[in-house]
């Protein structure tokens, strides 16, 4: 028995090394072949199948943060890397009291210590934090599935939805700090509705990173969220009724001399729309997209959980209640350009959740969601490729992987 358990991890260790090496030269290549080899996996244990969906998270990350590091500073990523080079010429105190927005002093913290601790050139400052934040929203879907999914083939494909998920993707690096925030929250959500455990400094990071956070934080400590809406109608309809006030509040609120001059204003500002660029008017498909999002979170809040490990069926209620909730929002501010699509942002992380949610028991093939994750990663190359943002001579990057940095 020894010989033959020791044979097989000699197996796999040459795997993985060729897997790492057809990495460096065609790195596309390797996520597929990853994709097979967490298909025949199941079968042979639960260790070996963990161990590989690991490896093709690991993977795709780096690939994302290789491409993420190539991008050309346009936009909203020009003054992040501008702000990130200022930061290598002063110590921390100077740098935190020369920024405008100092209840987002988290950001800035984080800014300066990877230029004076880690490296300051940019591209390793556009890797690093597309990994933090990829790391955090896949170790949630991980933990979700666990929890709550039995069909192994949907949490292969929960995984690369994660992953390759355009939306997420297309503003990970161009709207970096919203990108950060959200996906520490992700991951934090996740670890207080299913496992009862409430991370207060990645709590108090989430805001502090960017303040439009702060509704979702705050979504998360309402009780009622965790309460079936039929026996509490009335509790329901209150607080749907204050998010679709926001914006009257926050104005009265920054009316108020105590707040004109806090750290709270810029949030006040932002959530009562006395401060807005006009992005141009919602497209119907981001209409679609809140909408879709707005019915299948609110399903999964009410879907049993017979069939998950444990008792869960509170905990999946109030998770799905917030992105229900956001969506809410999201509608109410369609005519706000800016409201609408920086709060629509917080919702697209929900999508491979509410896959997992759906799909969490089905009798599906694993082959079809092995295709279907084939065709997430191939829609994701597509996308990129005729994105609307511009990358570094991207083509040699996906044709010839790691070794067109080095030839």
């Amino acid at each position: 028995m020894t010989a033959t358990k020791t044979y097989t991890q000699s197996q796999y260790t040459i795997l993985y090394v060729f897997i790492a090496c057809l990495f460096l030269i065609q790195p596309i290549g390797a996520l597929a072949v990853l994709l097979l080899v967490c298909y025949a996996s199941p079968s042979m244990g639960q260790r070996i199948w963990h161990r590989n969906i690991i490896f093709l998270i690991i993977f795709s990350i780096l690939l994302l943060a290789i491409i993420n590091s190539s991008k050309v500073n346009d936009n909203d990523l020009f003054y992040y890397v501008r702000w990130f080079k200022r930061s290598g010429n002063t110590d921390l105190l100077s740098y935190l009291s020369g920024q405008k927005k100092k209840s987002e002093a988290a950001y800035a913290t984080y800014v300066w210590c990877v230029n004076h601790f880690i490296s300051s050139k940019e591209e390793i400052y556009k890797f690093l934090t597309t990994v933090i934040q990829y790391i955090f929203l896949n170790l949630a879907t991980l933990k979700f599935c666990q929890k709550t999914t039995v069909n192994k083939g949907v949490v292969m494909a929960a995984v690369m939805l994660t992953c390759f998920n355009p939306y997420v993707f297309s503003l990970s690096i161009q709207l970096l700090r919203q990108s950060l925030a959200i996906s520490i929250f992700i991951y934090v959500m996740v670890e207080r509705c299913l496992y009862q455990k409430t991370h207060w400094i990645l709590l108090i990071l989430c805001p502090t990173i960017h303040t439009m956070t702060l509704l979702p934080v705050i979504l998360l400590f309402i009780p009622i969220l965790d309460k079936p809406i039929k026996k509490n109608i009335t509790v329901y309809s209150i607080v749907l009724l204050i998010i679709g006030s926001i914006r009257l509040i926050s104005g009265y609120l920054l009316s108020l001399s105590i707040f004109s001059d806090s750290t709270a204003s810029y949030a006040l500002q932002r959530a009562s729309a006395t401060k807005v660029f006009d992005l141009g008017e919602a497209s119907p498909a981001a209409i679609l997209l809140a909408v879709t999002i707005l019915v299948t979170s609110f399903y999964c809040s009410q879907m049993q959980t017979r069939n998950a490990t444990d008792n869960t069926s509170n905990g999946l209620r109030h998770l799905f209640n917030i992105p229900a909730i956001i969506a809410v929002f999201v509608l109410l501010n369609v005519n706000l350009s800016e409201i609408f699509a920086r709060f629509l942002m917080l919702l697209y992380p929900f999508i491979s959740l509410i896959f997992a949610a759906l799909f969490r028991t089905s009798k599906i093939s694993r082959l079809m969601f092995l295709f279907g994750s084939i065709m997430i990663l191939a829609i994701f190359i597509y996308l990129t490729l005729h994105s609307v943002w511009s990358y570094t001579n991207l083509d040699n990057l996906l044709k010839s992987g790691l070794l067109y940095l080095v030839v």
